[in-house]
């Protein structure tokens, strides 16, 4: 996938092949201070937690206020952990997906 975006010619796209743990790294050198919106597909069913959390937590640091974290996968297993993190979210089960998957919308406050 990274290579496909690679090739989007696009100023405001910025592929990074890198972990979503590096965020800030990135960000900082791009000096970017806050994002709109981050959609995310990262399987953290099978990370370990303390991953998962930096992740998450370093997502939420660089959504701007009223910013929108979507994250799609397959399991509710993980739900609480978003509440956790964002205290405010909403799910949905999209039966047309192939296979079916819930969709997590968290609202930065």
């Amino acid at each position: 996938m990274f290579d496909q975006l690679a090739h989007i010619k696009d100023k405001r796209l910025i592929a990074i092949y890198d972990s979503a743990e590096n965020l800030g790294l990135y960000m900082d050198r791009e000096n970017i201070s806050h994002l709109d919106s981050v959609i995310s597909s990262i399987p953290f069913v099978v990370l370990p937690t303390e991953l998962s959390i930096s992740i998450l937590s370093e997502a939420k640091r660089y959504l701007k206020k009223g910013g929108i974290f979507i994250q799609y996968n397959y399991s509710r297993i993980l739900k609480d952990l978003y509440k956790t993190i964002f205290q405010n979210y909403t799910s949905e089960y999209v039966l047309l997906n192939t296979p079916p998957a819930f969709i997590f919308k968290c609202t930065k406050k």
